[in-house]
């Protein structure tokens, strides 16, 4: 296990201590070698997805340490976290003025961004800057999150015993190794140096109790927040709350969701918190979540029914494994089988990280339905899907498919040879035949004729000769000529669902033609008079990410009543117009990331929205402007109606 979770550590959460700088960190500096500082080393660039060197051009670090300071990465999205890796992981010249506490918020959020052997790496070049933190506290906590409480603990015999954080550890690895005494006193001697957190001493204290067999010591719920807490909690089976990893950091989530120690359901809500944050991938998450289905014990008619082994019941299957199960059922249509898998994601429609996770994992299954008449009136519900799972060609093929009104007519029967029975006496002759199949067609079972047995049989009913006289009893005769059967009814989707899925397929393209974008920007103008709010805000989100649009959309962009923004977004805007006249882009980029972050493309909101979202394509950053305008529109991300 110990193996297993530290190549799980290394993956997840990247902690190489490693000296000089990763293979593809790049050096920036303004002057000299001896004038580089901790803002001059960055990992992207205006090349790979950052931002250019000048970019903290006219911007002063207490500036920068304030806009830093208000985020709190554990809180965002993955598509929002991406966008804050463009402007953390960018290296040039520093802010203007004292830059020790920007750089602290700086190295907070590659943390919290998951970018940790950067973070060490910033921490070891510069050992002279006045840090926020020890690198070695970080190591030290990680390693008891593995399990490695060896390797944790021996840092501990090094480190300075005024710190708070290292005499608590000290009092964790007396507690793990089960010496209640040393642990009690090293708890104390924390209390001296600072550490108030009642959680561990009340830890500290229940395990003393264990030790001294008290098995009625009252326990502490666990934690899992930090490595010593985790550590701790695992050690002393600490009770977990229901919802104990979910409220945790994501890369100690991921870490929790390898420990073979924690409890089962604990592993799996951590794996899925962990996931929803992109540390793990929905394959690994489908590989502990789905199990196959057991097969059917065989029912032995020699044992009582009382004594029978029991066989797996589906109730006990999660939605996700019976909408696994479901497409391999030969019992069900494709009709079910679509409504079975569509049925399983609606439950977390509201949560687009819960949605967008789900549909990766049934992504297989979705794959498997196709695009037919018996499935037809799911399709926008397979667009969704696909384009919440990220394969865009299965999007598109669901979205030709709503074009399609499959209402082509069924094949003409093939002209078939019948046997005529007798009529009944006293029948006349040009009355009906009998609405039961010859023994050439009639059904394998014995139960009644079906009602398309009933309609081929109709069809087949003796043929009137020219004279007016029936094929003579006993004579048979060919069907010469069938009815073309009449196209079925056609199956019809909405023209607003056509567009708005056609401004998700553009917002999920890596290069948007500028006539795929007049093309979207005409069905939303078709559409205005049916929805005049939506159609706006969508043609207002392409103007703002610089797609061409044609003058009608201008118009009615420039015609729409907006709400009056509150004040304070009001001065937010305008803070992030002043940077940009600034050329203080760095400072420009931050700012709209966090209107971003705190508003969506609404009617109060709209105008700072697009102009945040066109700051963004002026930075070179237009990428990561349309994942974060398609993560705002998208359909399964708005609450159950």
């Amino acid at each position: 296990m110990l193996k297993s979770a530290k190549r799980f550590s290394a993956s997840i959460i990247a902690l190489a201590c490693v000296s000089g700088f990763p293979a593809n960190a790049q050096i920036v500096a303004s002057g000299s070698l001896t004038d580089l500082d901790p803002w001059g080393i960055g990992w992207k660039n205006a090349q790979t997805g950052g931002l250019k060197s000048n970019m903290w051009k006219s911007t002063s670090a207490e500036t920068v340490n304030e806009l830093l300071g208000s985020i709190d990465a554990h809180q965002l999205t993955p598509v929002q976290a991406n966008l804050l890796k463009a402007v953390i992981l960018s290296g040039g010249k520093a802010p203007s003025g004292d830059i020790s506490d920007a750089t602290s918020e700086r190295l907070r959020l590659l943390r919290e961004l998951g970018e940790n052997a950067h973070a060490t790496n910033l921490l070891q070049r510069f050992p002279s800057e006045t840090w926020s933190e020890d690198p070695h506290k970080y190591e030290a906590d990680l390693d008891l999150a593995t399990g490695d409480n060896i390797r944790a603990c021996s840092a501990v015999e090094l480190a300075p015993s005024e710190d708070p954080f290292w005499q608590t550890l000290r009092a964790t690895c007396f507690a793990l190794a089960g010496n209640a005494a040393a642990a009690s006193l090293a708890a104390e001697m924390a209390v001296s140096t600072g550490e108030e957190d009642p959680w561990f001493f009340d830890a500290v204290g229940a395990i003393a109790e264990q030790n001294a067999g008290n098995e009625k010591a009252e326990l502490p719920p666990a934690n899992y927040s930090s490595g010593a807490a985790m550590a701790l909690s695992l050690a002393a089976k600490f009770p977990p709350a229901p919802d104990a990893a979910v409220t945790i950091p994501a890369e100690y989530a991921a870490l929790l969701s390898e420990r073979t120690d924690a409890p089962e359901e604990i592993r799996i809500q951590a794996l899925l918190h962990a996931a929803r944050a992109g540390l793990i991938d929905a394959n690994t998450v489908r590989s502990k979540i789905v199990s196959p289905k057991p097969t059917p014990v065989e029912i032995d008619p020699n044992i009582p029914a009382d004594q029978q082994v029991s066989t797996s019941s589906d109730a006990l299957r999660s939605p996700l494994e019976r909408a696994v199960d479901s497409v391999t059922n030969p019992e069900l249509s494709m009709h079910d089988r679509a409504v079975k898998l569509i049925a399983a994601l609606v439950p977390s429609r509201g949560n687009p990280q819960d949605y967008a996770l789900n549909a990766k994992i049934l992504l297989p299954e979705l794959r498997s339905i196709p695009q037919v008449r018996e499935t037809a009136q799911l399709s926008p519900s397979f667009v969704e899907a696909a384009l919440a799972a990220g394969d865009i060609q299965l999007a598109q093929r669901w979205r030709y498919a709503m074009d399609n009104p499959f209402d082509d007519p069924p094949p003409a029967p093939e002209p078939v040879t019948v046997e005529v029975e007798t009529a009944p006496s006293g029948l006349d002759q040009q009355g009906p035949a009998s609405l039961i199949p010859s023994s050439a067609q009639a059904p394998s079972t014995n139960g009644a004729p079906t009602l398309d047995e009933q309609l081929q049989a109709l069809n087949d009913q003796p043929e009137i000769q020219p004279d007016g006289t029936q094929t003579a009893i006993g004579e048979t005769t060919a069907i010469q000529t069938v009815a073309p059967p009449s196209r079925l009814p056609p199956i019809l989707h909405s023209d607003w669902d056509k567009a708005r899925f056609d401004m998700l397929l553009l917002l999920a393209s890596p290069k948007p033609s500028n006539s795929a974008s007049k093309s979207v920007a005409d069905s939303l103008i078709a559409m205005n008079e049916s929805y005049p709010i939506e159609s706006v805000q969508y043609l207002s989100i392409l103007s703002g990410l610089g797609l061409e649009l044609p003058p009608e959309a201008r118009t009615l962009i420039g015609e729409y009543q907006n709400s009056v923004p509150s004040m304070e977004l009001l001065l937010d805007n305008y803070k992030l117009d002043a940077a940009l006249r600034a050329d203080a882009m760095g400072e420009a980029v931050l700012r709209a990331f966090l209107i971003l972050r705190d508003n969506q493309p609404h009617s109060g909101s709209l105008i700072p929205y697009t102009n945040s979202l066109n700051t963004l394509k002026r930075a070179g950053l237009q990428s990561d402007a349309m994942k974060i305008a398609f993560e705002a529109i998208a359909p399964w991300g708005m609450p159950n109606s």
